[in-house]
């Protein structure tokens, strides 16, 4: 059986913070929801010294940090974790990757890692039971996020 999931792209981490503490209080459940920050990020959007404040606030999601294949440091939450875990050198796209684990197809997983590298942060609704799709959808297609699908 495929995952199910909706995912989409917070630009900043003001953004992801309101859009993930939005679908925590539209109802869906915190292990229903992961996101994935980079630390090493070409772009200026996430640093290291700003990550503190994003786990703060998003202490609900429990972060863990991975070293990720063709992106370096990472932060994650949620049940991506779990796929990030499985390999020493964990990996975001490719046909083992965790975004492909999460649903994501094998493009669109490599154009998502390009963007989790540039600063931006990817975050997944996981609907493998369906409740949850219709409003992860619709919570982040009226939000900011970017490429919502």
């Amino acid at each position: 059986m495929a995952k199910k999931a909706v995912f989409g792209v917070a630009t900043d981490e003001s953004d992801a913070v309101e859009l993930l503490n939005r679908l925590r209080s539209g109802g869906v459940p915190p292990q229903k929801i992961s996101a994935v920050f980079s630390l090493a990020s070409s772009g200026e959007k996430v640093s290291r010294g700003d990550t503190g404040g994003v786990l703060a606030e998003l202490e609900w999601l429990r972060f863990a940090a991975f070293e990720v294949s063709g992106l370096g440091p990472v932060i994650a939450a949620g049940p991506i974790v779990e796929t990030l875990s499985r390999a020493p050198r964990a990996a975001l796209a490719g046909s083992d990757g965790a975004l492909a684990q999460a649903g994501v197809s094998l493009d669109a997983a490599e154009r998502y890692q390009a963007r989790i590298r540039d600063g931006e942060i990817f975050i997944v609704v996981h609907t493998e039971d369906g409740d949850d799709e219709p409003r992860g959808r619709e919570i982040l297609q009226r939000s900011r996020s970017d490429d919502a699908a």
